[in-house]
């Protein structure tokens, strides 16, 4: 059995739940936005439906698809205007940039905000302050103070806590106890002491969990998944789609996520499936030596096969799947989803290599090819793929190929790659 990480204030520290406090006091984002059905300019949301249609509803029309209770969300997803975001700038490490991992499985993305006690203050990319209780934090990572190619080297420990500190060009680690939070650092006991380590020298942290700790508690009734602006993801139960939020219930809390701050809502009742939720039955490609070198490129889930997050012309996007082209990915169907959808692109990073790839992509059922794109280069913007038919079909074939001249700059996204149960169901 493993044992609690040794602490005098948190050894016996009792389950508390993730409080979120979000303040709504920061405007519109400005421009960039597409007009809306209702008045020129208003803001839009494209609804999507399981029947595979969708249509542009303006941002004051939510609250008429709002669930009552007892009832499911109506469409299966929710893309907002913003799902696209401007590509991050080349060479872009800022230090205080921090990736946080919850117990759930959720990430988010922002800055880190003070803290008191065992609260840690977090600003989400997208503006709004969240209040984090460590119980519900496993890893938290400043990847602009991680030493290049180091990031694998962040693992947590079995039965502690772990601080990675920024030292010189290297890193220092410390097993025991993390203590709390200050505005001005990180309360960390371990074999030096008690000692307050300023947020400036914090590289990384790893809160191991304590017996009974984790998300407690029924399944949401109206689960759904929350893509944030600047990256990140909820779940969570949907309460309600208000005037200019949309009002969850996660990790024992209520809160509101303001329309500005959301990139994609999706339902999360197996009416909608993204293939990066699902592990492919088989995988070919992604060696642009073969075998002789042993290098493999294999599919990213939610960012680019180089590292980056999936980016378009138009901006990144927060779901689908990078790969190096040639690269053939394979799922096994059971009959219970009626049609496949997706965009794809050549991911726009390319345009800072000197070569912008090539890639052809194509869709497969049983082995017999449905639909493929032109060449695209990182020049083209995304192509959206026809709505496919997956009736009475046993396998779905995702196939990026090379465009003849060599795999440089061949790094082909898959956008939105889903698939969509039958209205019927």
């Amino acid at each position: 059995m493993r044992t609690a990480p040794r602490s005098t204030p948190f050894a016996t520290r009792p389950r508390v739940l993730l409080a979120i406090v979000l303040g709504l006091a920061f405007g519109r984002s400005a421009g960039g936005l597409p007009p809306g059905p209702g008045a020129a300019g208003e803001e839009t949301v494209v609804v999507e439906r399981a029947d595979g249609t969708s249509e542009a509803r303006s941002l004051s029309e939510l609250p008429e698809l709002s669930p009552t209770e007892g009832q499911a969300l109506g469409p299966v997803s929710l893309v907002f205007a913003s799902a696209e975001q401007p590509p991050p700038a080349p060479g872009d490490a800022d230090p205080d940039r921090v990736e946080l991992q919850l117990v759930g499985g959720d990430w988010l993305q922002g800055a880190v905000a003070g803290g008191s006690g065992e609260r840690l203050g977090f600003g989400l990319a997208a503006g709004p302050r969240l209040d984090l209780t460590v119980d519900w934090i496993r890893r938290a990572v400043f990847p602009g103070r991680v030493p290049p190619g180091s990031l694998a080297s962040l693992v947590a420990a079995d039965d502690a806590d772990r601080l990675y500190l920024r030292v010189g060009e290297g890193l220092d680690r410390v097993d025991g106890t993390l203590d709390g939070f200050r505005d001005e650092g990180l309360v960390f006991d371990g074999l030096a002491g008690r000692r307050t380590y300023p947020w400036t020298e914090v590289a990384a942290f790893f809160v191991a969990p304590l017996p009974g700790s984790g998300p407690q508690g029924p399944p949401p009734a109206r689960p759904v998944a929350v893509d944030l602006v600047g990256g990140g993801r909820l779940t969570g139960h949907l309460v309600a789609l208000g005037g200019d939020a949309v009002r969850l219930e996660a990790y024992g809390s209520a809160f509101a996520l303001p329309y500005e701050a959301i990139r994609e809502l999706a339902a999360e009742d197996g009416r909608l499936v993204h293939l990066g939720s699902l592990p492919p039955s088989k995988v070919d490609g992604g060696r642009p030596f073969g075998d002789d070198l042993g290098m493999v490129f294999a599919p990213r889930i939610d960012g680019a096969v180089h590292g980056g997050p999936l980016t378009t012309r138009a901006g990144t996007v927060a779901r689908g799947i990078g790969v190096l082209a040639p690269t053939r990915m394979e799922w096994e169907l059971s009959g219970e989803y009626a049609r496949f959808l997706g965009s794809v692109a050549v991911d726009a990073s390319t345009q800072r290599l000197g070569v912008r790839g090539s890639v052809r992509f194509a869709v497969e059922l049983d082995g017999k090819r449905v639909w493929q794109s032109p060449l695209l280069t990182g020049a083209d913007p995304a192509v959206e793929t026809p709505t496919v038919d997956l009736a009475g079909a046993k396998s779905l074939a995702l196939i990026a190929e090379d465009g003849g001249d060599g795999f440089a700059g061949d790094r082909a996204n898959w956008l939105r790659a889903r698939m969509v149960r039958s209205a019927a169901d």
